[in-house]
């Protein structure tokens, strides 16, 4: 066996793992994992669910579109736009000055057509699985005090430094077992190529926006992205105090790499 094999599978027996404990706190959670390469041991469980093909990936997410029609569930799909440096613009003595990270973490759902953009500095904060883990733990919040949601379906991409570790599942074990309303979260990896989001409209409205912009400092962003459309969209700026640790809240769950 080669070694990115055992490294995919040692993945596989983490998650099972993740989801046992789930299922045996009495916490109702659905975790979707789709991969190129199919375990028939995990799939005869129900614990994964893989997709191979572009046309499968699509037909399952507009499936879970179509169920927005319930008023107690919500389909949303959250990805990071790309760096968002400062000063920005078109003049290439740009190129040679020294710029400053901005970041934009973006959830859209697709019944209401809402975009939410949350924006934070490299002073702030990083973009890795922290990051992301608590700006979705904190949708989810005040998603769950609106007291109408009982269902949630994610979808996301594969990447493993943000969305696909276990990070991301403690947080939402976690808020599992403290929401009052929330109680079934589904969250969907799409296959490697092949990511269907409707996230990624927002992304290129705002880029559309600011390709002839001159931007020189990073306090414009927060009013520049959000009237990028009309409606706009809800900006929520992030301070480093309201980036959590979630590194230690899975070591609290003993949540860790299977040997």
């Amino acid at each position: 066996m080669e070694l990115g094999e055992k490294s995919r599978e040692n993945k596989l027996d983490e998650y099972e793992n993740l989801i046992d404990e789930a299922l045996d706190n009495g916490i109702l959670f659905n975790f979707i994992v789709e991969e190129e390469q199919k375990f028939d041991e995990f799939g005869r469980r129900g614990l994964l669910k893989p997709f191979k093909k572009k046309d499968d990936a699509k037909n399952h997410f507009l499936n879970k579109k179509q169920k927005n029609a319930d008023p107690s569930t919500v389909t949303a799909s959250f990805y990071l736009q790309k760096v968002l440096t400062t000063p920005h613009g078109s003049s290439m003595l740009l190129g040679f000055s020294r710029k400053y990270a901005c970041y934009n973490f973006t959830i859209y759902e697709n019944g209401s057509a809402n975009g939410g953009c949350y924006f934070w500095g490299e002073k702030d904060g990083k973009r890795v699985a922290n990051e992301i883990c608590s700006h979705v733990f904190a949708y989810l919040s005040q998603l769950d005090r609106t007291g109408d949601k009982e269902c949630v379906h994610f979808f996301c991409d594969n990447c493993p430094g943000q969305n696909k570790n276990k990070q991301m599942i403690a947080m939402l074990i976690h808020f599992l077992g403290i929401s009052k309303v929330v109680k079934n979260i589904t969250i969907t990896y799409l296959v490697p190529g092949h990511t269907y989001m409707p996230v990624d409209s927002i992304h290129a409205i705002i880029e559309k926006k600011i390709k002839k912009m001159f931007i020189q400092v990073p306090s414009e962003w927060p009013t520049i992205l959000p009237n990028a459309r009309k409606p706009p969209y809800e900006i929520i700026a992030t301070k480093y105090c309201s980036i959590l640790d979630w590194k230690a809240v899975t070591s609290s769950k003993k949540l860790r790499h299977s040997r």
